[in-house]
């Protein structure tokens, strides 16, 4: 128990030391610096859960064994443990600061590594859309599913530090939209897949006369693929 107590008090000293340049700053208000010194700890808590601690606690865990050998690491994310999504977002963020020091560059689109983020918008991963842009010279591929494109435009830039999807967007080149999507997200969808012309021919002919039929071959040009074709997918 001395042990422990002396580790625990050598941590605080430490935290301390590494937030005097905050404690000690001028520029915030203490209620500010309360307020964000208690969301850092409540974030922490998650370190607190049995689960956390019984795998944390000695160094068997080795992020590195994905760069040695053929191998799938799940990290689970459950909803009834509240900062399970914290933890997460550090173990993916390990993994990809680690991507471009392991990995040979010039890779090209023989992926060694996969990131599959499902319901991305749960997790703070800073500076994604740079490691997206970035991730297949080293040899690494980005999978990502999200519910609705407003969910990135509410996570991404809060959460990323970036001010636009459009960069994340265009650089996952392969996009799949399946059954379920809103309004806005089958607009813009729509409107980035470009527009096409077809051949269209019309029939005519004059008041007078009878079967004196003209035919006329116009182009018309239209969305390649509707928003209501996309909003209106059938779900079989």
């Amino acid at each position: 128990n001395t042990a422990a107590s002396q580790k625990d008090k050598a941590l605080t000293d430490y935290i301390k030391r590494e937030l005097i340049w905050f404690t000690s700053s001028d520029s915030l208000r203490p209620d500010a610096k309360a307020h964000t010194l208690t969301g850092i700890a409540n974030k922490l808590e998650i370190f607190d859960h049995p689960d956390v601690k019984e795998c944390t606690v000695n160094n068997d865990l080795d992020l590195n064994l994905i760069f040695r050998e053929p191998c799938l690491l799940v990290v689970k994310s459950p909803m009834d443990i509240i900062g399970a999504n914290i933890l997460a977002s550090i173990i993916t963020r390990l993994l990809m600061l680690k991507s471009h020091r392991k990995l040979t560059y010039g890779a090209g689109e023989e992926f060694k590594v996969w990131f599959y983020l499902d319901e991305l918008p749960t997790l703070c991963l800073p500076e994604l859309s740079k490691f997206v842009a970035t991730a297949r010279s080293a040899g690494v591929g980005v999978i990502a599913a999200v519910q609705d494109k407003a969910d990135l435009s509410s996570s991404i830039v809060v959460k990323r530090g970036t001010n636009s999807i459009e960069g994340l967007l265009s650089n996952m080149k392969t996009k799949i939209i399946l059954p379920g999507c809103g309004p806005d997200t089958a607009e813009y969808f729509s409107k980035a897949w470009g527009m096409q012309s077809t051949d269209q021919t019309t029939m005519t002919r004059g008041v007078f006369d009878i079967v004196d039929f003209r035919y006329m071959k116009t182009q018309r040009t239209h969305r390649l693929i509707s928003s209501d074709d996309i909003y209106k997918m059938d779900k079989r």
